[in-house]
């Protein structure tokens, strides 16, 4: 097998690999072989329809069989050959059988640009100072904890009142349109402590309504942080709301019995448990801000390109994640609302962002010689086994290699790379109010320069 590589532009490769006619043809006759036994073709026999008949009929249905097989074959020892990490599934640009009785085929793949990391030792970071957990604390987290225990009771009255619970369907229209994507069914409406899904006043149009109505009304969006859509911001949307059931909340005592609907003895292990909880929110706060300072730095000193293709595939991704949160909210939306180029267009900087700072980190990792050992790549396959309810060696039979495994493996390791930076950088502690008011005003400038930027 002769391997060449070129340089189509900084992330992208093009591979050609050429095989003998020693190797290419046996299995070429072979698979003439098959089909001469197979077709039928009239004035011939079957087994007896010459090579160049058959050819003139199938021949381009039988190459492109055998040449799958040995672009299958060969291509990934082709990239091990000249250790090339592809960063997405790889295109095929041509293949052709050559007058030797060769086989020759190029394919074009998305590799990382080649740069130094550099910045990532000794930088200075920030976080705030953040005090004990406290009983007040544990307290609110109680009472957020008994907020989720909240049933509800369906009452006799018709009528919706302040305080009840409303089960209803939403239908929303802007100049005579139906907001197909905010129409919500069996949607429930706190009248007391509505939080205002679709505008801060829409639970007070309901009071006085009957179950079996439909309620209409105008709701005017004259500011953003009103409207669940920056597309309804100066505009009246009328509202179609079928009033279907009335409830009331039934909220629990906490006590004893209360603690044991979240598996513990009593109240004050409730308590325990609860004060230990916020106090990993808090480390896990404290380590996203911190590294979202690391991004930050790091996308700041690294000028680099990224490869299409991968930025294609993780904005993809995020449109699922984006399908998924809605689904979570309760909320039903048409799947073709999130294939549409405004949403595309949004979800791709932070993609790019996300494909940029993965090569970043994969980078420091290579420079560090950060690898995973022998006892983390087992904990993987542990997780795996653990989740498909089976024997470990099993799984690292059948999935090791495989795209699962590969990266979940390149997520450890940079989750290595981010602890390593940690470790070498100096993180001074600073009043909770100075960080956060120096994170929005970071924000202030950066949209005030993207402003500028479009100017």
């Amino acid at each position: 097998m002769k391997v060449s590589v070129s340089d189509v532009n900084p992330t992208q490769k093009r591979i050609t690999v050429e095989l003998p006619a020693e190797e290419v043809q046996p299995e070429l006759d072979a698979q003439y072989r098959l089909y001469a036994g197979k077709v039928r073709i009239r004035g011939f026999r079957p087994g007896r329809v010459p090579r160049n008949v058959l050819k003139a009929f199938y021949g381009k249905f039988i190459e492109e069989e055998v040449a799958k097989k040995f672009i299958d074959r060969t291509f990934p020892d082709a990239l091990k050959q000249e250790d090339i990490k592809p960063l997405a599934e790889a295109d095929l640009e041509d293949f052709a059988f050559l007058e030797d009785g060769g086989f020759r085929y190029a394919a074009i793949v998305e590799v990382a640009p080649v740069f130094e990391a550099s910045g990532y030792r000794g930088m200075e970071l920030k976080k705030p100072a953040y005090g004990p957990v406290t009983d007040d604390d544990v307290e609110k987290a109680i009472a957020e904890l008994q907020e989720q225990k909240i049933s509800l009771e369906p009452v006799e009255q018709d009528v919706v009142e302040k305080g009840l619970v409303v089960t209803c369907d939403v239908t929303p229209y802007v100049d005579g349109n139906v907001q197909s994507q905010w129409v919500g069914e069996d949607l429930l409406i706190d009248t007391e402590e509505d939080p205002g899904l679709y505008h801060p006043d829409f639970a007070k149009n309901l009071l006085g309504s009957r179950v079996g109505e439909t309620v209409e009304f105008e709701l005017e969006y004259a500011h953003s942080d009103q409207a669940p859509t920056e597309s309804w911001v100066g505009k009246k949307v009328k509202f179609y709301v079928d009033i279907k059931r009335v409830s009331r909340k039934i909220v629990p005592e906490v006590n004893d019995d209360f603690a044991k609907e979240f598996g513990c003895e009593n109240l004050e292990e409730l308590r325990t448990k609860v004060k230990e909880r916020l106090e990993q929110s808090q480390r896990e706060e404290m380590t996203r801000l911190i590294r979202e300072q690391i991004d930050k730095k790091l996308l700041e000193m690294h000028d680099i390109p990224v490869p299409e293709k991968v930025v294609q595939n993780q904005t993809e991704s995020k449109i699922r994640d984006l399908e998924v949160q809605y689904l979570r909210q309760g909320i039903q939306l048409d799947e073709d609302a999130f294939r549409t180029p405004e949403i595309r267009r949004m979800l791709q900087p932070s993609a790019e962002t996300s494909v940029k700072l993965g090569i970043i980190l994969d980078r420091i990792a290579e420079q560090e010689g950060i690898e995973l050992s022998p006892e983390e790549e087992e904990e993987i396959y542990n997780g795996i086994a653990q989740v498909l309810k089976k024997d470990v060696n099993e799984v690292r039979e059948q999935m090791a290699g495989t795209s699962l495994v590969e990266r979940m493996k390149t997520n450890k390791i940079r989750e290595k790379v981010y602890r390593f930076i940690e470790e070498n950088a100096v993180i001074n502690e600073v009043d909770p109010e100075e960080f956060f008011g120096q994170d929005e005003e970071d924000k202030g400038n950066q949209e005030e320069g993207e402003s500028e930027g479009k100017e």
